[in-house]
């Protein structure tokens, strides 16, 4: 039985971490490829999308994308972000999620900050973007479509 646990427990680590995240490329982004624990993405004016999996230690079930969009609006509005919009959006693969989006003030520039939440079983997958208002509105559909392109393997 303990053998059994153990391979068990093993395979579930490598199987974790071989799984990758994607998203088609929007005209005008550029694959940032540095980085190896989350996907990112960025163009020309500073706009960027991030997409990355939390490791949930204590979850053990289904995930409540609505609790930690409700919890991040909360930690994001005590730093001066003030919501937009929250919508139901979906993922490649049937992923469903929230997507949210704020907007700040940075060096007399409006800025949108925008988080989106997937939840796959006991797994959460964040995609972040952002940029300068004046670019980000530009790019909005692209980023959506990027968001709702988003693949895990």
């Amino acid at each position: 039985m303990t053998k059994r646990l153990f391979t068990l427990v093993f395979m579930s680590i490598i199987m974790l971490a071989c799984e990758t995240i994607e998203m088609k490329l929007p005209d005008g982004f550029a694959h940032y490829s540095r980085e190896k624990d989350h996907y990112k993405i960025i163009s020309s004016d500073g706009v960027t999308i991030k997409a990355y999996r939390v490791e949930m230690d204590e979850q053990k079930e289904n995930i409540d994308v609505t609790l930690w969009v409700k919890e991040t609006g909360i930690v994001l509005k005590s730093k001066g972000y003030v919501k937009i919009k929250d919508e139901e959006i979906s993922g490649h693969g049937g992923l469903k999620g929230i997507y949210s989006e704020y907007t700040f003030l940075y060096n007399g520039e409006t800025h949108i900050y925008a988080t989106t939440l997937f939840a796959k079983g006991d797994k959460l997958y964040i995609v972040e973007s952002g940029g300068q208002k004046k670019y980000y509105d530009k790019r909005k559909e692209a980023i959506m479509k990027a968001i709702r392109s988003l693949t895990v393997h």
